[in-house]
């Protein structure tokens, strides 16, 4: 057969000029990659039909190790599915497509999916979930918000809200594009807003691309009042009327920007086109870099590698995502020695949510519960900090003692974010604590 030839580049910029000037070659001798995201082991790859973990062992920017930490991803389909990403406390996240029936064997048993699916797998454990099924077929990227709200991306060219999407108990349809928040056309990619660069009213919303008609990049606010996320504001970001402009995927930098991967390829689509079309382009894709002139550029980051536990903590309160994202990877990777500096930093910061939610996910990332800080933050004055504080105890269920006065406190919450937490917290505990249920009948 042919060569296996996907690679993992590295592209650096090591002056800062906004361009890359250093391109190294992390990995190769892949078919068919998909995904890549980052947790406290190494970097994560996900290639149809595998989930790899690879290390660079000796800092020269290339991987030494390589192990397979899942296997069983159905290949029915490969135009959708894919695109791992981890969450706050780091879990991994992936999609199944439409006429995709994967089937994973864990320690916990054998895990089927069906249909347009997305799981969590909890690499600390082996369990594999699935967090929502539905008729809306082609899921893609997957993105959290700074109180870990989930949004993904259909390549129908919805972003759905996730939570929503869980209102009814697993094995039970939801309609088509049940919890849009935007629908602008096909596309792929997707990632919440989060950069001091960018407009102060489109922070914590959603940057998606379209890469069939308008062939565009979008920003839109988010707003919850409501319960589940509803979109609006909707900016034209970039645009192009060539249609080889094809934004399958993006992401803000630590200097603010956003990056977007473009496809480059007047031709798209196995269905419509042979895999054999001379007109394939298999080797001019683009990274795009968008910056706003009504705002400075960071040009000085922190540095999180190598990083003292107390100095990774005071990173926990910084503005941007992907600071605090890296923050809580390097404490999850120095292990027991971070909870006692997390412990340490969050007892100075009475009354700050943003800073108890962080000192609780990274003891969730390392499998420890501190029930005093989820009563805490249960009775924050922020519906989405409380609603964050009721997804953490689904996570926590097995370890906390009071786990139906916590649910049954949430439930009686005044903001439909936080009962929407409580519905979600029932659907999924339900097979193994169906005490739960009694809290749809209080």
């Amino acid at each position: 057969g042919q060569p296996q030839e996907d690679k993992i580049l590295v592209l650096e910029d090591t002056d800062r000029n906004g361009k890359a000037d250093q391109c190294t070659t992390f990995a190769g001798g892949f078919d068919a990659l998909d995904g890549i995201a980052f947790n406290e082991n190494g970097t994560l790859i996900g290639e149809q039909s595998r989930h790899w973990l690879m290390r660079d062992t000796n800092g020269d920017g290339r991987a030494d190790t390589k192990t397979e930490v899942l296997r069983g991803l159905d290949v029915t389909d490969s135009h959708h599915g894919g695109m791992i990403a981890t969450d706050p406390v780091g879990g991994v996240w992936f999609s199944d497509g439409v006429f995709h029936r994967s089937q994973f064997e864990t320690p916990f048993g054998v895990h089927r999916g069906y249909d347009s699916t997305t799981y969590r797998h909890d690499l600390r454990t082996g369990r594999i979930e699935t967090e929502w099924q539905s008729l809306t077929p082609n899921p893609w990227r997957v993105t959290f918000d700074r109180t870990g709200n989930v949004f993904q991306m259909y390549g129908g060219g919805d972003v759905l809200d996730g939570l929503p999407l869980t209102w009814t108990p697993l094995g039970i349809y939801q309609p088509y594009a049940y919890g849009k928040l935007l629908d602008y056309g096909k596309g792929s990619g997707a990632a919440c807003i989060s950069s001091p660069n960018f407009p102060d009213e489109y922070q914590q919303g959603i940057a998606n691309g379209v890469l069939l008609g308008p062939y565009v990049v979008t920003l839109t606010r988010c707003d919850f009042s409501q319960g589940a996320a509803l979109g609006s504001g909707r900016l034209n970001l970039l645009t192009s009327p060539n249609p080889a402009f094809r934004p399958v995927d993006m992401n803000f930098g630590f200097d603010g920007a956003l990056y977007v991967s473009d496809f480059s390829s007047a031709i798209i689509g196995h269905a419509q086109n042979s895999m054999r079309d001379a007109r394939w382009n298999h080797t001019k894709g683009r990274i795009w870099r968008v910056t706003y002139n009504g705002k400075p550029i960071v040009k000085d980051w922190p540095k999180i590698d190598g990083a003292s536990p107390a100095a990774l903590c005071a990173l926990l309160t910084h503005p941007q995502d992907i600071v605090r994202h890296h923050a809580r990877i390097e404490l999850r990777k120095l292990g027991k020695p971070a909870l006692a500096a997390v412990d340490a930093w969050v007892a100075t910061k009475a009354g700050d949510d943003q800073a108890v939610l962080e000192s609780l996910f990274v003891c969730e990332g390392l499998g420890e519960t501190r029930p005093a800080l989820l009563t805490t933050l249960l009775a924050s004055k922020s519906p989405l900090h409380r609603a964050a504080a009721v997804h953490l105890v689904r996570l926590q269920a097995a370890r906390i003692t009071e786990l139906m006065p916590l649910l049954q406190r949430a439930a009686a919450d005044e903001h439909p974010r936080v009962r929407m937490e409580v519905v979600d917290a029932i659907a999924h505990l339900r097979p193994i604590l169906p005490q739960v249920e009694q809290l749809t009948r209080s």
